[in-house]
């Protein structure tokens, strides 16, 4: 059986190769890389308007962003919750009743992000 029909063995030696047919049987390892090097990381993922998942939101800027397009959802996005914000934004703010309900939640310091972190004050 041929070198290239043998199952792969993990703990077998690096195999050879030969280099050039005009010199002599020199003969040079080939290198096994790992298939990872390193274990994975979980890097930190961006989105949309550039937040970083985790980072702790800001009270006052959730809350200016609430009293001025809140009828368009964009504290909503804000804090990560973008199912809320599309629908506060097809909805016009529930007609102003939704948007009047965030501000005063958001207001009294009820309201968490999308992972539960309470606002930066």
């Amino acid at each position: 059986m041929s070198a290239f029909m043998q199952p792969y063995d993990p703990n077998a030696p690096p195999a050879t190769v030969i280099v050039g047919a005009q010199q002599p049987m020199m003969q040079q390892p080939v290198m096994q890389q790992p298939m990872m090097q390193q274990p994975m990381m979980q890097q930190p993922m961006m989105m949309g308007g550039g937040v970083i998942v985790g980072q702790q939101k800001d009270f006052m800027v959730a809350l200016l962003l609430s009293i001025f397009v809140g009828s368009l959802g964009i504290d909503r996005f804000y804090l990560g919750y973008t199912g809320l914000g599309i629908l506060k934004l097809l909805t016009l703010g529930g007609c102003g009743v939704w948007w009047l309900i965030d501000l005063i939640l958001l207001a009294t310091g009820s309201v968490t992000d999308v992972n539960g972190i309470p606002l930066k004050k």
